[in-house]
């Protein structure tokens, strides 16, 4: 679970230093001169078929090194009609000709989806230099678009059959009816999670077609808020299907009628808007012979056992027997002209043997057996014997006539394979539901005046832990194994103030004496760190952490600390001999010891049939979000005088009620300035949650940027200290006032979230006050002019150049504002000549300059002789 600590402070390391810019070697100390960014387009798959997706990575660097984060990347397609491009995450994931996203850690993503046509799409990247706004940097890619299969499958639809019978008698559906089959359907999103509707009212929509008329229907489960009708009973043409953590089920039905159809299912994709959809075509067949066409073997109930494990020995089989259309075959004749229609055999028997009734009723037991369907199913029993592994039962029809009596002409065969095995532990893994896992306790006290109402809970939870114990074959252990429980929960610093913490007694480096008693660790403080460990405390190892030590997971109680780098234990440890022969890795196993001090735990408890053996983790409210150490031991078998350990150890955290509650204070705040905000968690009982990192993530904020600790745009802040709750510094610049979509601050931990308004802002300046300049020309010639940047209002990059001709004349230059100077340079016509300037210009020079105080107008008057 958080195996990860082990390695956390080395790793928060390693991070602190990539933020330093040390001097590297090739730049002398000298100040380097500035590099162009470069931009490399790089699609996960260059091949596509129809209405396909592929990820699309844009790395942007400078000199080797990422952007900064936030810088915007776009990405177009040259040729729309082939395909589409959006972006991997964000609020807008749509599918349009372009799509932009930001960098993080110098790389930006986007999904391109293809369309029905084949050829080749070029993809291309575009960032502007952020160093260099216009200096803009492009980059291309090809994807070959085949005309192959889609490989989008967020939307799925799953059947056993696409054939079946017609309904001549339009029997109504009834659960496992020949004339109806389930087609689940599964829905994802891009990222491959099933998609969970925020709004209760969202299902997939179903749609039944048909060439001719009244051939199929579909249905849909039985609404239970709908007391007065039974939906499940119903014919559909069209139907919505309820949602159920993006799962659901639809029935495709038979008819009387024969012919074919085509089921098609839609949903709306939550993240891009798109209308996904999934076909299925199905024949109806009158036709369809009532003979084999396929067997099956299900094995029933529990697991097998060889004999004298003190375990089942037996297994019960069910046979299913259906015709081409999927129908159950009928039953092989009745009364005195009753026949088998189905061979039952071991493969490769070592002692198993099979037992059925045959069809005159008398019970037939060996290693082949003949036996009988009703209604296309039959029963058998297998009996083990003392060979442990996977035994292959075979099941044979005759496809001719039904008949094995007779001999098999024509076989339909199926298999399934029983494990069979000792039931011995030999492997445990440790396990905690995520629902309902959670009590609050309460102390056994009564109220007075009302029996009913709940005493108050007693500031301690109970957390649900179990263990999964199976045998080396992967059955169950046998019923009644015992198991051992442990906790520990200290020596432990860094909580909450650094998050999780640390364990003090701690290390990557363990070596377990093979088959004795001494532990060391090169370099350890076994008698200092967390003021050291002592006789009855815990040693707990996570041998599965590495390749060829798994034996050696588990504990061990210390019997007495000898250096600060070696202890002796009062268990011998495993020979780790799970190839049958002894490994030793040396100094490699991570380690914890310590004890519990905090909580408590189920000493020991029993397996049941499944090999699942439970307990109770307790724990103070007062501690919610403290990390512990789970542990849990058997004995498995006999080794050189003394029973193998078999265990598991994992991290745990003391869990809150579920769900999370997140809050923050104030719940606005004032735009472009710097403030406090307090961000606290709790859980579904406000207990505080300490040590959480909880994330954050401005948005609308248009051209602003926001920092919360220093981070820009989105990241972490925290940990909550012991009130579960942390400080925020969070400063933003750049607002605006009056934007449609108020910018926010969202503070967020899983599906917990706490949102902060930032209101205010800058308010937009009030446009300047503009004038026209009128040009109008007299004769044949032409005026070229130009105006400076600021001198329109808006200011116009790059300034602003005209030309005006006999023929335009009058010109006119709108948005000047007073105070521009604009240049004019008056130019005849071949044959003509200028004579002058008039009206708010003046002189005979061809080139003149004009002030705007308001309207101008000026008239250039050229003569030809």
């Amino acid at each position: 679970m958080m195996r990860a600590l082990l390695r956390l402070a080395p790793l928060v390391s390693c991070l602190a230093l990539v933020a330093c810019g040390g001097g590297g070697s090739d730049s002398g100390g000298a100040i380097q001169p500035p590099q162009t960014v470069s931009v490399d387009v790089q699609p996960t798959s260059t091949s596509l078929g129809v209405n396909s997706l592929t990820d699309v990575i844009v790395n942007v660097q400078r000199r080797g090194t990422g952007v900064a984060d936030g810088t915007t990347v776009s990405l177009s397609v040259d040729q729309p009609a082939l395909g589409q491009v959006g972006a991997a995450s964000g609020e807008n994931q749509s599918f349009n000709n372009a799509a932009t996203a930001t960098t993080s850690a110098g790389q930006a993503r986007f999904r391109f989806k293809s369309t029905t046509a084949t050829g080749t799409a070029t993809i291309r990247a575009s960032v502007n230099d952020p160093n260099t706004p216009a200096q803009n940097i492009t980059d291309t890619a090809t994807i070959s678009l085949n005309g192959g299969p889609s490989n989008d499958d967020r939307l799925t639809l799953e059947v056993s059959r696409t054939t079946l019978p017609t309904n001549p008698n339009f029997i109504a559906p009834f659960i496992g009816s020949p004339y109806e089959v389930e087609v689940a359907i599964t829905w994802r999103n891009l990222r491959g999670e099933l998609v969970v509707p925020t709004e209760d009212d969202v299902e997939f929509g179903a749609a039944w077609q048909s060439p001719n008329q009244g051939v199929g229907a579909i249905g849909r489960n039985d609404d239970p808020e709908t007391d007065d009708v039974n939906e499940y009973l119903l014919f559909f043409q069209a139907v919505g299907i309820p949602v159920n953590s993006g799962r659901g089920t639809v029935y495709v039905r038979s008819t009387p009628q024969a012919g074919d159809g085509r089921l098609t299912v839609s949903a709306v994709d939550p993240d891009t808007g798109e209308n996904l959809s999934a076909v299925l075509e199905f024949t109806f067949s009158s036709g369809a012979p009532s003979l084999p066409g396929s067997v099956s073997i299900v094995p029933q109930g529990g697991a097998t056992y060889i004999v004298g494990s003190a375990g089942s020995t037996s297994r019960q089989l069910q046979i299913f027997v259906d015709d081409g259309a999927g129908s159950p075959v009928p039953n092989p004749g009745a009364g005195g002209n009753a026949f088998n229609n189905v061979r039952l055999e071991i493969i490769d028997p070592q002692g198993e043997r099979l037992s059925a009734v045959g069809a005159g009723g008398q019970n037939q037991e060996g290693t082949v057996v003949n036996t009988t369907t009703s209604n296309g199913v039959a029963g058998a029993v297998f009996f083990a014997a003392n060979r442990q592994g996977s035994i292959t039962v075979r099941a044979t029809a005759d496809r001719a006539d039904n008949n094995v009596d007779n001999g098999i002409t024509d076989p339909v065969v199926g298999e399934t394979s029983i494990i069979v095995s000792d039931g011995r532990l030999f492997s445990v893994t440790l396990t905690t539901p995520v629902m309902e896992s959670l009590i609050v306790n309460r102390p056994i006290i009564a109220l007075p005046g009302d029996d009913e109402e709940l005493p108050p809970p007693d500031g301690t939870y109970s957390l649900t832990v179990s263990a999964l114990a199976t045998d080396r074959l992967g059955n169950p252990a046998l019923p009644n194994t015992q198991l051992q429980f442990g906790l520990i929960d200290a020596p432990l610093s860094g909580f909450p103030g650094q998050g999780s913490g640390n364990f003090d007694i701690r290390g990557g480096n363990g070596d377990p004496q093979e088959g004795g008693t001494l532990f060391t660790a090169p370099g350890g403080a076994f008698t200092t760190a967390g003021g050291g460990a002592g006789p009855g405390d815990t040693l707990v190892l996570f041998g599965k952490d590495v390749t060829g030590n798994a034996d050696h997971e588990g504990s061990r109680i210390v019997e007495s600390v000898t250096s600060p780098s070696s202890l002796v234990v009062q268990r011998r440890f495993n020979l780790n001999d799970t190839t049958g022969q002894s490994v030793n890795s040396g100094p490699v196993i991570p380690y914890v010891i310590g004890r519990a001090t905090v909580g408590t735990i189920g000493a020991t408890a029993s397996t049941d049939v499944n090999g699942v053996a439970t307990v109770r983790l307790n724990y103070p409210v007062t501690q919610l979000g403290r990390p512990a150490i789970v542990w849990v031991q058997g004995n498995g078998p006999q080794v050189a005088g003394q029973a193998k350990s078999v265990g598991d150890v994992e991290y745990y955290r003391y869990a809150g009620l579920a769900p999370a509650i997140l809050s923050a204070a104030p719940s606005s705040i004032t735009a472009n300035v710097q403030t406090q905000v307090l961000v606290c968690l709790q859980d579904a009982r406000n207990e505080s949650l300490q040590g959480a990192t909880i994330g954050f993530a401005f948005e609308g904020l248009e051209a602003g940027t926001g920092r919360a600790n220093g981070q820009t745009g989105s990241g972490t802040v925290g940990p909550t200290g012991a009130d579960g709750c942390t400080t925020v510094t969070v400063s933003t610049t750049g607002i605006q006032a009056g934007q449609e979509d108020g910018p926010q601050l969202r503070f967020f931990y899983g599906s917990a979230e706490a949102i902060v308004d930032i209101v205010g802002g800058e308010e937009e300046p009030e446009p300047e006050e503009t004038f026209t300049l009128t040009i109008t020309i007299v004769g044949a010639g032409r005026v070229n002019g130009s105006g400076s940047a600021n001198g329109f209002s808006p200011p116009r990059p790059g300034g602003s150049a005209f030309s005006c001709t006999t023929a335009q004349s009058p010109c006119v230059i709108s948005d000047l504002v007073a105070g521009a100077n604009v240049a004019m340079t008056a130019i005849p016509d071949p044959g003509s000549s200028f004579t002058g300037w008039t009206v708010d210009c003046s002189g005979n020079n061809a080139a003149t300059n004009v002030t705007i105080s308001g309207d101008t107008a000026c008239t250039a008057t050229f003569t030809t002789p």
